[in-house]
């Protein structure tokens, strides 16, 4: 008898502990999850379509992709293949809630000195951004903040991208998803085009003979 009743408390406290566990809100990422990379096709704009940063005082927000987003890594240009968080990162927040939320989970986090973040994530990407597909719209009910990991504050996004064979980005760890930021420092070079390197080839050729007989003259 004494050993079903301590199987049975035991069940019951498993159950009880199970269910403390699922009303838990989901943890969010804390604010130097966050990396800077040079991206491009995100657009964070208010309500009416005016491109948005968080020092405009705007609560409602709209998050879109392009057909072709990009992450830069300093090395590599990926291709950004979803979004599936959504935060705003900086220093000393207040008063931060939310009305509505696209079925992602809420979450703020505080981490001292350094920062906060708040926003939502949908970590079972259930419900994800793609590249050219539907907007979704994000309202918190107040938000302050002064400086981000930018001077006008930041927007962070969690991001899939194709890996391509070319490697996890540097910062990624071993997948090929993380928590983002635009860093405007961070671009890749713009490579010439190419009629402009057929131009310089072409140049070459003609200058050919001559750049000949100078070397040449000067080796006599």
């Amino acid at each position: 008898m004494k050993k079903y009743m301590f199987l049975l408390l035991a069940m019951l406290v498993l159950s009880m502990s199970a269910g403390v566990y699922a009303a838990q809100p989901p943890s969010a990422p804390n604010y130097n999850a966050f990396q800077g990379y040079g991206l491009t096709g995100i657009s964070v704009s208010d309500l009416i379509g005016t491109p948005a940063t968080m020092n405009m005082g705007v609560l409602g927000y709209k998050l879109s992709m392009s057909a072709s987003p990009t992450l830069y890594d300093g090395v590599n240009v990926y291709a950004i293949t979803e979004i599936f968080g959504f935060w705003a990162i900086g220093h000393n927040f207040t008063g931060l809630d939310t009305t509505t939320d696209e079925s992602w989970d809420w979450g703020t986090k505080y981490t001292g000195a350094d920062g906060a973040v708040a926003g939502w994530d949908n970590p079972s990407k259930s419900n994800v951004i793609v590249p050219g597909g539907a907007a979704k719209t994000f309202t918190f009910t107040s938000l302050a903040s002064n400086t981000g990991k930018t001077a006008d504050g930041t927007f962070g996004f969690h991001v899939s991208v194709d890996l391509a064979g070319k490697g996890c980005p540097v910062g990624f760890g071993s997948g090929n998803t993380a928590f983002v930021f635009n860093d405007p420092s961070m671009q890749p070079k713009a490579v010439p085009e190419a009629s402009t390197l057929v131009g310089f080839g072409s140049s070459l050729a003609m200058a050919g003979p001559g750049l000949v007989g100078w070397l040449k003259r000067r080796r006599s």
